[in-house]
């Protein structure tokens, strides 16, 4: 059976999500969103191996993890491409530049009594 409507329980959700497509469900401690999702064949292959590989134990492990992947990165790196191009102009690497970025990050060492 391939699954071509895949309906998930999105949590946890920070803001009710009032539209055309989703239905809001209250309960005693949290809001969760059922929304439905319309995937093309490939992808629900997709998604159905992602669940069979063991990582993820349903549709709603793998929706919500790709919704956090995609909040962290506009919340941490998106600001760092956005100082990093309002910091000037760029300049080439030089080899002693690279060099640098190639050494081994060296630890202090910890003094343990035994």
């Amino acid at each position: 059976m391939i699954l071509q409507n895949c309906q998930l329980n999105l949590q946890p959700v920070a803001h009710q999500i009032n539209d055309l497509y989703s239905k809001n469900i209250v309960t005693s401690d949290l809001t969760m969103t059922i929304l439905t999702v319309t995937l093309p064949e490939a992808l629900t292959l997709y998604l159905q191996e992602q669940i069979a590989s063991g990582y993820y134990t349903n549709a709603n492990d793998y929706i919500q993890t790709l919704i956090q992947q995609d909040r962290s990165r506009k919340q941490y790196l998106e600001p760092l491409i956005l100082e990093g191009i309002a910091s000037g102009e760029p300049t080439p690497m030089t080899n002693d530049d690279w060099n640098a970025i190639r050494q081994p990050t060296s630890y202090p060492s910890t003094n343990l009594k035994t």
